[in-house]
């Protein structure tokens, strides 16, 4: 039977005959003993932005190397991109049975193949398929805006306590003229694909791109520390900051909070915003709620230093 797997390898992979199938019809082996896996999107900027950052980085340790592409979906209506196989099984499919040494090891050979990404330069702040901001402080700036009109437009709030919170967060933001690097943007246990040998554990891929983005490391440190938030992965994030704080000597690129909070606010605001378009109320009130109580926190500290100055 001709699945729309088949018909997408076919023309990406001419010279390969494939000969087995995963059940989900996402991987597949092929006649010469290849081991791909097909990667399928709803738009075609997803599947750009993955060529884009998996191209820039060639293949490096741990990333997927792309052995085809159809980005506009002309072969099977769908947008898809084709990678070797990642080895191994996802992080969070073993990560109760993993001890805290196990897991701070983990956390190191993390924090080593992020700062590696870290190291590649993007083109622009912002999506790396569309046109981007000049700075760090500009994108910020356009998600912070773009959260409290999703917010605003589900009644979740007024337009005055919007530009209230916009102007306490950008207090925070810092004039950093540093060029935009690539950032994963979506560290996260799924993305992690981890080969066991003995007892020893090794993370042999990293997986979803589609989150892509020119922008600062800080970015991927409050996403990796939101994703692995569990008391039981305290190991893994002391490992994860030890070793990039290590292999990264610029302090504006360390996991310090100071250098947090700007990135840890529009994001979680982002997430509000995601959380209110997408029809969860409840979770959105969460968020913004957090948002509003480190907001609060904010004015009353800097009201703190203004009177001891005077």
């Amino acid at each position: 039977m001709t699945t729309p797997t088949h018909i997408l390898l076919r023309a990406l992979l001419p010279e390969h005959t494939v000969i087995r199938l995963s059940p989900d019809e996402v991987r597949a082996q092929t006649a010469d003993g290849s081991d791909v896996t097909v990667w399928w999107f709803r738009t075609p900027q997803q599947a750009r932005t993955v060529v884009t950052a998996l191209d820039a980085l060639n293949g490096t340790q741990a990333i997927p190397l792309v052995r085809g592409a159809d980005i506009a979906g002309k072969l099977t209506t769908r947008p898809a991109v084709v990678v070797n196989s990642p080895a191994g099984v996802p992080f969070h499919s073993i990560s109760d049975r993993l001890t805290s040494p196990q897991l701070h090891t983990l956390g190191r050979q993390l924090g080593h193949l992020v700062a590696d990404i870290h190291r590649h330069a993007a083109m622009h702040y912002g999506a790396l398929a569309a046109p981007g901001f000049i700075s760090q402080q500009a994108l910020l700036q356009h998600r912070a805006h773009e959260a409290c009109a999703r917010l605003c437009d589900a009644g979740l709030l007024t337009t005055q306590r919007a530009d209230t919170l916009l102007t306490v967060i950008a207090t925070t933001f810092t004039d950093d003229t540093a060029a935009a690097c690539l950032v994963h943007g979506a560290l996260a246990p799924e993305h992690l694909w981890i080969e066991r040998s003995g007892q020893h554990y090794t993370i042999a891929a990293i997986t979803g791109w589609n989150a892509a983005f020119g922008g600062r490391p800080a970015a991927d440190h409050v996403r990796m520390a939101d994703a692995f938030c569990a008391d039981a992965l305290f190991s893994l994030r002391i490992g994860y900051g030890e070793v990039y704080d290590e292999r990264c000597q610029r302090p504006a690129d360390q996991l310090r909070e100071r250098v947090l909070l700007p990135e840890r606010l529009v994001w979680t605001l982002s997430r509000a915003g995601h959380a209110a378009s997408h029809a969860q109320p409840d979770e959105a009130a969460r968020l913004l709620s957090i948002v509003h109580r480190w907001c609060e926190a904010i004015r009353q500290s800097a009201d703190s230093t203004e009177e001891d100055e005077i």
